[in-house]
């Protein structure tokens, strides 16, 4: 998208890029080549999966169908889910990805496959560079699950610490893949690995898209 505009100043001054990281880079793909309101679409798809895979952890998890039924309703009538899709915000792309290691994480629990631990390690490293606050979210969540899954083990007296560690070497390795793949592209493209946050430093009333003045 670059070389088709010529505007590579538009990825390291915007805000909308600076503040969002990974995913700002996808709405301007889109926004340069269909314009905003293709880019806006972008949001309901991101709705679309995060419903889906809403759905389905509520099914991983032993939820009945009517649960899952009441589950969908407050689901669509949350406004902090439904303003957003008709918004172009990047809040649901950086949800989408995060929703979907939980589920993956769920469904395969534990004692899956390697390549399943590197699923869900490549999908958490996309949510983290999507938006870096989800390392912590997906921290608490990660944590929890497979603690539980430990002690499940220990007490059946069926865990094994070797095959574990080898399993999260997986999941961890996928993370740090995707998390040096995008630094690398940062310094390729924008000169600096960290440019998401010594942009962000940049962001003040005269260059956000939408003016902090309420009379303009």
């Amino acid at each position: 998208i670059t070389a088709m505009t010529n505007h590579i100043q538009f990825f390291l001054n915007d805000s909308f890029i600076a503040s969002s990281f990974h995913t700002g880079i996808q709405y301007v793909a889109i926004d340069q080549i269909f314009g905003d309101q293709a880019a806006r679409m972008y949001s309901w798809v991101n709705g679309l999966i995060i419903i889906i895979f809403t759905l389905a952890l509520g099914e991983q998890v032993g939820l009945s169908k009517q649960a899952r039924r009441i589950l969908l309703a407050l689901l669509l009538t949350t406004t902090a889910f439904t303003d957003l899709l008709g918004d172009g915000k990047i809040d649901l792309a950086t949800s989408a990805p995060a929703i979907a290691t939980v589920y993956w994480m769920v469904a395969n629990g534990i004692k899956a496959r390697n390549s399943c631990f590197f699923l869900v390690g490549f999908l958490a490293g996309f949510a983290i560079i999507s938006r870096p606050f989800n390392v912590f979210l997906l921290g608490v969540f990660f944590a929890l699950f497979y603690l539980q899954q430990i002690y499940f083990l220990i007490k059946d007296e069926r865990f094994n610490l070797s095959l574990f560690f080898t399993r999260f070497l997986w999941l961890i390795s996928a993370i740090i893949g995707l998390l040096i793949f995008h630094l690398a592209a940062n310094w390729i493209i924008l000169g600096d690995p960290l440019a998401r946050f010594t942009n962000a430093s940049k962001i003040n009333s005269t260059i956000w898209e939408w003016s902090f003045d309420p009379d303009k």
